[in-house]
């Protein structure tokens, strides 16, 4: 697979102003990352797109869940972490 340099993506980004991504399935499975999340995820930060994690789980606070998330070397900021509980406050 070939990637595009950041500035690039960020060019074909344009009109994107963030995304949500899911963090089971799309960044980990299993408590470990998916082979080129962490890439993704820098290229994403390199381009300038801001993002934010989500996760439908309700098994563990969201600040379990990023401290999941900076164990696998992630930037993972608590404000950053979205659950169905803390969008319920």
């Amino acid at each position: 697979m070939t990637t595009a340099p950041a500035s690039k993506m960020a060019q074909g980004l344009s009109s994107i102003r963030g995304l949500l991504i899911d963090i089971d399935g799309v960044v980990t499975v299993g408590g470990a990352l998916v082979p080129g999340s962490r890439d993704a995820l820098q290229r994403l930060a390199e381009a300038g797109l801001p993002y934010r994690f989500i996760t439908n789980t309700t098994r563990r606070p969201r600040r379990r869940v990023a401290a999941d998330l900076v164990a696998l070397g992630l930037p993972a900021d608590l404000a950053h972490v979205y659950t169905p509980a803390a969008l319920a406050h």
